[in-house]
């Protein structure tokens, strides 16, 4: 009798690079490979949870039906209609696993990096071996190459205490060598050198390396049409060693949970994702950086202010970032979508649960007064000296509603339904984070 092997879900993995142009993607190489291959629109980790459903392929078969003069009016085999794929993507709340999917669901970015110690010269690729100021914190390294006309086998060995703790691998190529590219991990020089070693060559290269702290990314509401992602699905059934992919993926909106009284305190996050039909190529590898660099945020570690005054009542919430960008389709001669566009944003689903203290938010919903709430998660670990990774939510004008009063363990609470309305200052919501993602 034949043995059935079943395909075991825990072989799944996601990673997400972003598009050069609608439905197609140039990347080769990781995010922190600037200048072979990855950068701007390089690949980054998706570090959903476990039991995350699959992307739904869409084909839309039509079985065409007419009078036959017999009882079956089903005679012909199927034909395919519009091709298209959805999922819904959930994660727990990190940050630079996020970055991608935050900046094409609010259409527009601004990134500021903050300068660290690091820094070496213009030095010969053969030659780097230690910098000229050593990191004084955990800083990313930025090497940037430039001058260069090919690359063979190129890496960059990151050394502390005798032991090789990153590799940057620039690979081969005969021509775009120049970029910048940077460590994922963060290195303190104070204690123990950073010293590096090199592998391959890079001809005629020149690198200057940089120390970068962390980078500040404030999210806007944008107005042109999305720029969009491709969404590799590794390890599910159907596409045998290789992987699907996802193009042409737009986030119609995110939903972001947080409760304070949970054990884990983990800021949930979906994602709603409408993608053209799935495709079957060479699989990247899942670099679990996840595990290796980046920590979540956890919601006890929040804090919300109200017109700029501590808001200390908040025990839970929960809101949606719908932008509704959609695809739109043609007669092209093809079934697949042939592009994708910016729809009508607001701030749905919105909740607040709050300790009840008073009658401030009874007479706030009672008189429809507006309030101006920003809400700030900070990580217990520090990404630089006593800075914290942070992600910061600001809502300018928002209105309650609707009113509840419950019970919560002994205790009545309020839930509160918001919307928020445009704002020049913001739109009808603003999102800065505080990271290692610096393109």
């Amino acid at each position: 009798m034949a043995t059935t092997v079943p395909i075991t879900d825990w072989k799944g993995a996601y990673r997400v690079s972003p598009e050069s142009a609608f439905g197609t993607t140039a990347a080769t190489a990781d995010w922190n490979i600037g200048g072979n291959g990855g950068g701007a629109i390089g690949y980054r980790d998706l570090a959903l949870n476990p039991d995350q459903t699959p992307f739904v392929n869409e084909n839309n078969q039509v079985i065409q039906q007419y009078a036959a003069g017999k009882r079956p009016i089903n005679q012909q085999a199927p034909v395919e209609g519009r091709l298209n794929a959805s999922a819904t993507l959930q994660m727990p709340l990190y940050l630079e696993l996020i970055d991608p999917l935050l900046a094409r669901l609010m259409g527009s970015v601004a990134r500021t990096p903050t300068a660290g110690a690091a820094a070496l010269s213009s030095t010969a690729f053969a030659s780097v071996a230690t910098l000229d100021t050593q990191s004084d914190g955990t800083e990313v390294f930025k090497f940037t190459v430039a001058s260069s006309t090919a690359a063979s086998t190129a890496t960059i060995n990151i050394i502390q205490s005798a032991a090789t703790v990153e590799t940057i691998t620039i690979g081969t190529s005969a021509s775009s060598v120049d970029g910048d590219y940077y460590s994922k991990g963060a290195y303190d020089g104070t204690t123990n050198a950073i010293t590096f070693s090199i592998g391959g060559t890079i001809t005629s290269g020149m690198v200057v390396v940089a120390g970068v702290d962390l980078s500040t990314n404030v999210f806007t509401l944008g107005t042109s049409a999305p720029s969009t992602l491709q969404i590799e699905e590794i390890g599910l059934p159907g596409s045998g060693s290789s992987s699907f992919f996802y193009n042409g993926s737009t986030v119609q909106s995110m939903t972001f949970d947080f409760d304070a009284t949970a054990a884990d305190g983990m800021i949930a996050v979906q994602a709603a994702i409408l993608s053209k039909y799935g495709n079957v190529a060479t699989a990247t590898t899942y670099q679990n950086d996840a595990k290796k660099y980046y920590h979540p945020l956890q919601s006890w570690t929040a804090s919300i202010t109200k017109g700029g005054s501590a808001f200390s009542k908040i025990q839970s919430a929960s809101f949606t970032i719908d932008n509704q960008n959609n695809h739109f389709l043609v007669a092209s001669g093809a079934q697949a979508v042939d592009g994708a566009y910016a729809g009508p944003a607001q701030v749905t689903s919105a909740s607040f649960t709050l300790l009840s203290e008073d009658n401030t938010e009874w007479a706030a919903w009672d008189a429809q007064t507006v309030g101006n709430y920003e809400i700030t998660f900070t990580s217990p670990q520090n990404i630089v000296d006593s800075t914290k990774w942070s992600l910061l939510f600001e809502f300018t004008e928002t209105y309650f509603t609707t009113l509840a009063t419950t019970r919560s363990d002994g205790l009545f609470v309020t839930e509160l339904g918001l919307e928020t309305l445009d704002n020049s200052s913001d739109s009808i919501a603003k999102i800065t984070s505080v990271c290692r993602m610096p393109v």
